[in-house]
């Protein structure tokens, strides 16, 4: 005996099954769009981050323009040391340009640095040997210990005294040559 096939009937799709076929193909490519989103997303970041690195590159560049070449040349003149100097000014001081490129100097806190007449302190090198080396002077007549640090550091740029006179009343006493050989 031979079983009969049986034979099914064709089904026919019911608009749900072809409504879930399309929407998967809708969420496949949805997919697709979203990991080439992702991908160009992180191909901005690594621009992104890049270009920030050179921004920070030329801002620095600037910067060091404005005011580290000045400092630096400052420091040449003002110690036999530079490198320490820098290193001894960064503590306690900053220097910032304007817009106008004029240079001022700062405590750390951003405020302008005083001199001892309450003026704002030049980027000068006799300002700033007043201001560092003989300016901080403690009650009791005793300079602090930054004074004495940037005392020894800085060469002096104070007035000597030898122009203090005008048309003076010294007499030069009136210097004989030498003669050799025979009168």
């Amino acid at each position: 005996m031979t079983d009969p096939v049986t034979q099914q009937p064709a089904v026919e799709p019911s608009p749900e099954a072809a409504e879930l076929v399309v929407l998967k193909a809708a969420h496949q490519e949805i997919l697709v769009k979203r990991s080439k989103d992702k991908a160009r997303i992180a191909e901005l970041e690594i621009a992104s981050i890049a270009l920030q690195d050179k921004a920070t590159k030329a801002e620095s560049a600037a910067q060091d323009a404005l005011t580290g070449a000045p400092l630096r040349r400052m420091a040449a003149i003002v110690s036999d040391v530079p490198e320490l100097f820098l290193s001894e000014f960064g503590k306690h001081y900053a220097i910032n340009a304007d817009k106008d490129g004029n240079i001022s100097v700062n405590s750390l806190d951003g405020k302008p640095a005083i001199d001892r007449d309450g003026k704002p302190v030049e980027f000068t090198p006799h300002s700033l040997y007043s201001l560092l080396a003989s300016q901080a002077v403690v009650a009791g007549g005793a300079k602090d210990a930054r004074s004495k640090t940037f005392a020894v550091l800085m060469k002096y740029f104070g007035a000597s005294g030898a122009a203090g006179t005008q048309g003076s009343n010294r007499v030069v006493a009136k210097k004989t040559p030498f003669q050799f050989g025979l009168k």
